[in-house]
């Protein structure tokens, strides 16, 4: 799709349900930057737009594109445990630390929470912007490890959520 496609297709959402958010997400959006920033520039239609990324690839999109839409980045590193291809780097993190990111860490015991510790002390992160999510796809999965790991991430301070459609819906896709 062209970018005044998409602008096309979401301004008729924003007609139909007045939404005010944006949420850029699927697959790796920051292998598309330059047509984010394109998206971006100059249109007002939405107050608030978020794009989620695993944080592997740098930032190289000029902030700013829009006096009135600034985008939000939700920085989701993938740990040790889930053993990716393509695994984080500080250096790159830290970009994202320094425009604001605020990072979501999906946690399978309360190990993983010292790599996140090594982290947080490596980039700089604030206690603040750092979510934790118990990994699981069923909720009673979900519920107990939300158990195991409140006491852990309470005392460091950092947010804790769950899989609020995996508690509603169950493991389903599209909803």
């Amino acid at each position: 799709m062209t970018v005044d496609a998409v602008r096309d297709k979401i301004d008729a959402l924003i007609d139909q349900t007045e939404i005010y958010r944006l949420v850029v997400s699927g697959g790796e959006p920051m292998q598309q930057q330059s047509g984010i920033a394109e998206l971006l520039s100059g249109w007002v239609a939405v107050e608030h737009v978020e794009i989620e990324t695993s944080g592997v690839i740098p930032l190289t999109m000029r902030l700013g594109v829009s006096r009135t839409c600034q985008p939000v980045f939700n920085v989701s590193p993938k740990l040790a445990h889930a053993r990716t291809k393509r695994p984080y780097s500080y250096d790159v993190l830290q970009q994202y630390v320094e425009v604001g990111g605020r990072f979501k860490f999906v946690v399978q015991e309360t190990a993983d929470l010292l790599e996140i510790e090594q982290i947080q002390s490596n980039i700089g992160l604030a206690n603040g912007d750092i979510w934790i999510m118990p990994e699981g796809t069923t909720p009673d999965r979900i519920i107990s490890s939300t158990t195991k790991l409140w006491d852990e991430v309470v005392s460091r301070g950092w947010n804790l959520t769950t899989r609020l459609h995996v508690l509603a819906f169950g493991n389903t896709r599209g909803v």
